[in-house]
């Protein structure tokens, strides 16, 4: 432990303590992870080890609107009941001091391996440089000295400086890393590695779709359901459209087989969806975490930079497949928080947090209003689904557009200041953050025919803080 790093810890100290006396504002979530101050983006490090899920994250404490990056880190043993350790990684090095950016875990040998991107600002051309950075932990806690496994002049000349976000995975009897990337031509790609022990890395390709999809690709993904590998990706530079492609940054997934010739879907539909990334639960299911946040270019804001902190993970999901299509929804344990049912006709009083079922089996037109001015509306006339808002409960947020072939089922997850919305079985998702007054909402039910709604009251998740990064 070098001076910095004892230096960046207290400072951390200092501003996660400044959050106590905001610790009971209106719009703390009750189901989702968040920072414990200042601001939250990507999922990082999502694995299960040792007897716990482990959720690292990008983790900027000094400010609610971002700064130098840590990594933060979360565990539980069911996905309910949370502990807070603190931050693992701290930009402390030479090759790192400018944060701690993206990256994944994967376990070898009944140890945990953590890559991410060390960033460094430069003076001159290029003007920074991401290098992939190395640790393992034995025990998921306590961490090896960093090591640079690929270092920015590693990387191929056809690349800008813009690369980053290394995801691993074994692939037979090697290892093989995915990289965001940009090209000289301003262009996305993905650069492809593969390593026999995860501490040597070779360049093997990089991948280039047949048409240009955005100036810059990150958090890419690469995982296998049934039979086919799929690719994950963010992608930055899309122009919007009015059915989709709606925010200033996307999240999409592709099948690996069209390559280069992707067929692209976005993850999520709604305001409030980024940086998604997938692990393997030791049960075989595909679980997948998003940014429950955007970037501040999206024209809209959060509330709760004035309490001190901003984002959020979404729900954890599990990802299915059937006919070609990826399916979300959230994993069987959130059941557990179920309390009190209750139903639906015209309208309902609603405590948050809460869980709502629609079934819809005429595939008739509804608009369902949460609170004052959020709606969630289909038209079956013309086949689209909207997210939208009428009030300043969006906070900037206007209105976001699906077309589908119809609506059977509608299930919605609604906390103190997010909603996530799941069509058709998870199809189709929408998340979005709002801000309602108190946790008391009216919802109110239009419906050409009768729909079939059930509620849940749900307990909150649990979190405490422990002490292993002091």
């Amino acid at each position: 432990m070098n001076v910095l790093t004892t230096v960046l810890q207290q400072y951390l100290s200092s501003c996660e303590k400044t959050q106590e006396a905001h610790e009971n504002d209106k719009w703390r979530l009750r189901l989702h992870l968040m920072p414990p101050t200042g601001f939250m983006n990507d999922p990082n490090g999502l694995c299960w080890f040792k007897g716990l899920w482990h959720v690292f994250f990008q983790y900027a404490p000094s400010s609610p609107e971002g700064g130098l990056k840590y990594w933060g880190h979360y565990t539980s043993p069911d996905m309910l009941h949370w502990t807070y350790w603190g931050t693992p990684l701290i930009p402390d090095q030479p090759f790192d001091c400018h944060g701690e950016y993206s990256g994944s875990a994967i376990v070898k040998d009944d140890v945990l391996h953590v890559f991410c991107s060390g960033n460094l600002f430069l003076q001159g051309n290029p003007p920074r440089a991401f290098s992939v950075i190395h640790v393992t932990s034995k025990d998921g806690f306590h961490f090896s000295e960093k090591e640079v496994v690929i270092s920015s002049e590693d990387y191929p000349q056809a690349c800008s400086c813009q690369i980053r976000d290394p995801k691993v995975w074994k692939d037979g009897s090697e290892y093989r890393m995915v990289l965001g990337a940009q090209t000289i031509n301003e262009t996305g790609a993905v650069l492809i590695y593969h390593s026999a022990d995860l501490d040597h890395w070779d360049f093997e390709r990089m991948m280039i779709p047949g048409k240009d999809f955005g100036y810059m690709w990150e958090c890419p993904d690469v995982f296998k359901i049934n039979d086919s590998n799929y690719l994950s990706l963010s992608p930055q530079g899309i122009p919007s459209e009015e059915f989709r492609y709606a925010n200033v940054f996307q999240s999409v997934w592709t099948n690996m087989r069209d390559e280069p010739n992707f067929t692209y879907t976005e993850w999520d539909k709604g305001f409030d969806f980024y940086a998604p990334q997938t692990f393997a639960a030791p049960d075989g299911r595909r679980i997948l975490y998003g940014w429950m946040g955007m970037d501040a270019l999206a024209g809209y804001s959060n509330p709760t930079i004035k309490y001190g902190w901003q984002h959020a993970q979404t729900l954890p999901r599990v990802i299915t497949e059937k006919n070609g299509i990826l399916y979300q929804m959230p994993v069987k344990e959130i059941e557990q928080l179920r309390m009190s049912s209750f139903s639906v006709e015209e309208s309902a009083k609603l405590l948050l947090p809460c869980e709502l079922a629609l079934q819809n089996p005429d595939n008739s037109s509804f608009d369902l209003m949460l609170g004052t001015g959020l709606h969630f509306a289909f038209e079956q006339n013309d086949s689209v689904l909207r997210l939208y808002f009428t009030d300043e409960t969006g906070s900037g947020r206007t209105e976001r557009k699906a077309k589908v072939k119809g609506v059977k089922n509608v299930r919605l997850w609604i906390d103190t200041s997010s909603v996530e919305i799941f069509v058709n079985d998870g199809a189709v998702v929408f998340s979005t953050r709002f801000y309602p007054d108190s946790d008391k909402i009216e919802l109110y039910v239009r419906a050409d025919h009768p729909c079939a709604i059930t509620g849940w009251n749900l307990k909150p998740i649990t979190m405490e803080r422990g002490q292993i990064y002091v």
